[in-house]
């Protein structure tokens, strides 16, 4: 997640010259949806409520995995 963020805004940039229009929106959606599979990652640092983190990472990573596929799908 370190890279990726490190380089957010060069492949911002990328998206924003090189695919269509509206891509960029999408994009910043699905670094959104990167961030919150992150911080739902980091909540595992804290002890307690195992299953519950399981479920909210679940949740978070099943979004990114849509809002991926989506946006890759419209690309083209």
């Amino acid at each position: 997640m370190v890279a990726i963020r490190k380089k957010q805004y060069i492949y911002r940039w990328w998206v924003k010259k090189y695919w269509r229009r509206g891509s960029l929106a999408r994009f910043d959606d699905l670094m959104d949806a990167a961030k919150s599979v992150d911080t739902a990652a980091h909540l595992f640092n804290d002890p307690g409520e195992m299953e519950k983190k399981t479920q909210i990472l679940g949740r978070e990573l099943d979004t990114l995995r849509r809002k991926y596929d989506e946006w890759l799908s419209q690309t083209y």
